[in-house]
């Protein structure tokens, strides 16, 4: 079966990263949660994905249960319509015909995410997780076995572990509004006029909140 993947320049260089710790620090509407998706459906040329390896297991882990079913669960559904997949709704698990399954996740009962061996993991809004234990403690031995990689996105909240999960990861990037032009420059201004500065800067220029208050109060 010939499968064209469509990813959107701005993330090309992250979907093909062949590093097992990826970090994304990205601005509001960048593409983060798409992104984690469509890197479990497919994975890349080292990385497996869902839909090119059978029998294949996969997280998307949300800072709760609910937020994953109303930002992920759609989404999910909607990219996997083209391989007759069948959609468990209350376990917010797709399941494959070649025995791969992905399953969206809340970080808020971290000891569910215990037992299944995993082939990647993808932490959605991991500045927001308030149990960060689930990458270290709980995850990252999920992944041992099959050697499997991990990808966490996020808008900033602060100086916090996300933010010293990006300074060490394997690979790290960061989208910023002003650099992207992902939204019109006219909107950016606006939503500048709108919103607290720091607030801004943090949620669309990557900023954390503390640091931009030092930087940016004069």
């Amino acid at each position: 079966m010939q499968i064209d993947v469509i990813i959107p320049a701005r993330a090309k260089k992250v979907f093909e990263d062949p590093s097992r710790d990826i970090s994304v620090v990205a601005h509001r509407r960048w593409y983060k949660t798409r992104l984690g998706i469509m890197k479990m459906l497919y994975g890349n040329q080292k990385h497996k994905g869902a839909i090119k390896d059978a029998k294949t297991n996969y997280f998307d882990v949300f800072p709760t249960y609910k937020q994953a079913k109303m930002v992920a669960w759609d989404i999910l559904k909607d990219e996997s319509l083209p391989f007759h997949p069948k959609a468990n709704e209350s376990e917010l698990t797709i399941y494959y015909p070649n025995g791969s399954k992905i399953s969206l996740k809340g970080a808020d009962k971290p000891d569910s995410l215990r037992g299944p061996g995993l082939d990647g993991c993808v932490f959605d809004e991991w500045a927001f997780h308030e149990k960060s234990e689930v990458s270290t403690r709980i995850l990252r031995p999920a992944l041992a076995d099959r050697q499997g990689w991990r990808l966490k996105t996020t808008t900033l909240n602060g100086e916090n572990h996300a933010l010293d999960d990006h300074r060490t990861a394997g690979s790290s990037y960061t989208f910023k509004a002003s650099e992207s032009n992902v939204l019109p420059m006219e909107e950016l201004i606006s939503m500048r006029k709108e919103m607290p500065e720091e607030e801004y800067l943090q949620e669309m220029e990557c900023v954390p909140m503390h640091l931009a208050g030092q930087i940016y109060k004069e």
